[in-house]
């Protein structure tokens, strides 16, 4: 098994949020909000078998939907941002995000 750590980083203000890996909801949760202190909002593990994934991301309060191929092998962080246009950025890495 892989461990996928999720971090809902910069932009969230009071959204609606919906997570699936491969069509099947992983996370949910209403009224997420970016703590500005530290620039993170929410921060997910999910257990998912080794190998590619699809992530689907939803934010409908913003009407934002995001496709992600991941290859899983091990610990992956996924950070997730939504930008000032209402885009979504993300950001993989094999090492933890640092917060405050």
């Amino acid at each position: 098994m892989a461990l996928l750590h999720i971090a809902l980083q910069e932009g969230f203000v009071k959204d609606s949020v919906i997570i699936r890996a491969d069509q099947q909801e992983v996370f949910q949760q209403q009224t997420v909000t970016t703590r500005t202190q530290i620039g993170l909002a929410e921060w997910v593990e999910i257990n998912l078998p080794e190998g590619q994934t699809t992530l689907e991301i939803a934010v409908p309060s913003k009407g934002i939907t995001q496709t992600i191929p991941l290859q899983l092998s091990g610990n992956v962080y996924l950070g997730l941002s939504i930008t000032p246009d209402s885009r979504l950025e993300h950001q993989l890495s094999k090492e933890a995000f640092g917060y405050l």
